[in-house]
C-alpha cells in the first residue's frame, strides 16, 4: 500500500499505546464517595422510618392509655352533689390532668366536673397545695386549662371563673398569698393576660346600655378583677423576678 510521501505499508498503522485500564486515583476516590453517599442516604431513610413508626406508636399507646384513664375517670367519679374523700378527688384530678384534650367535647364536660368536685373540697385542696409540691402543680395545670377553655367559649358554665375566685381573687390568710404569687406566675408564663383581654372583650358587649342594670356581679367586672390580682400580689411576692412578668411593669 501505498501512500503520496513514497512510503510503502503493507497494513494500516495501529497504536498500542491507549489508556491504561488500571483506573486512575481520582475516578477510584470518586466512586468511593458515590458509594459512601450511597449508604448514608439508606442508613438516613432507615433511621427516619425507625423515629416514625416509633412516633406512631408512642402515639397511638398513648391514645389508647388516655382512653382508659378516661373510662376510670367516668367510672369513679361521683354523682351529683355527692361527697369525695381526698383520695377519691386525688385520684380523678391526677388523671384527668393526664388526659385531658381541649380539642374534646367529652373532655370539656369532664373539666366542669373535676372543677364542682374541687370546689366542693376547696379547704382541703389549699390543705394539700400548702403540704404538696405535687398538688399545687395539679391546680396550676387545672387554672389553666380552665383559663383556655374559657378563652375557648364564652357561653360555658360560671364554675370556670368561680374556680378562679375562690383560689386567687378572693382575699385569703398570709400563706396563702406566696401560693398564689407561685401560680400566678406559671400562668404568667402561658399567656394569662392575652386570653383574659380576649375573654373581656368578649364580655364587653353584654355590659347593659342602662347604667342602672350595672353591677359588680357582671362576668367582665370578675374577670376584670381576676386581672388586677397579679398586681395586687407584687407586695407579697418573694421572688423579685415576679414583677417582670406583668406585661405593664
Amino acid at each position: 500500500m501505498y501512500n503520496f510521501n513514497g512510503d510503502f505499508r503493507r497494513r494500516p498503522e495501529q497504536n498500542f499505546s491507549g489508556q491504561s485500564r488500571k483506573p486512575d486515583r481520582e475516578s477510584v476516590i470518586r466512586k468511593a464517595q458515590l458509594e459512601r453517599l450511597k449508604r448514608e442516604e439508606a442508613r438516613l431513610q432507615e433511621t427516619s422510618a425507625f423515629v416514625i413508626q416509633s412516633f406512631f406508636r408512642s402515639c397511638h399507646q398513648r391514645q389508647t392509655v388516655k382512653a382508659i384513664e378516661r373510662g376510670n375517670f367516668d367510672a369513679y367519679s361521683p354523682a351529683q352533689n355527692a361527697q369525695v374523700s381526698v383520695q377519691q378527688l386525688d385520684y380523678l384530678l391526677k388523671r384527668f390532668i393526664f388526659f385531658y384534650d381541649h380539642s374534646r367535647t367529652d373532655d370539656g364536660q369532664r373539666l366542669l366536673k373535676i372543677c364542682e368536685l374541687v370546689i366542693q373540697d376547696a379547704e382541703t385542696v389549699c390543705h394539700n397545695v400548702l403540704r404538696h409540691t405535687i398538688w399545687k402543680y395539679r391546680l396550676q395545670r387545672l387554672l389553666h386549662i380552665a383559663l383556655r377553655q374559657l378563652h375557648a367559649s364564652l357561653n360555658l358554665p360560671p364554675i370556670l371563673l368561680q374556680i378562679y375566685e375562690i383560689f386567687i381573687v378572693n382575699d385569703s390568710p398570709a400563706p396563702w398569698h406566696q401560693i398564689v404569687v407561685e401560680i400566678l406566675k406559671y400562668l404568667l408564663q402561658r399567656n394569662f393576660f392575652l386570653y383574659l383581654r380576649a375573654i373581656i372583650d368578649g364580655q364587653s358587649g353584654l355590659i347593659p346600655t342602662n347604667p342602672a342594670d350595672i353591677s359588680p356581679n357582671l362576668p367582665c367586672f370578675r374577670y376584670l378583677q381576676l386581672t388586677m390580682k397579679p398586681l395586687y400580689l407584687i407586695q407579697y411576692a418573694e421572688d423579685e423576678n415576679f414583677r417582670y412578668f406583668l406585661p405593664f411593669s
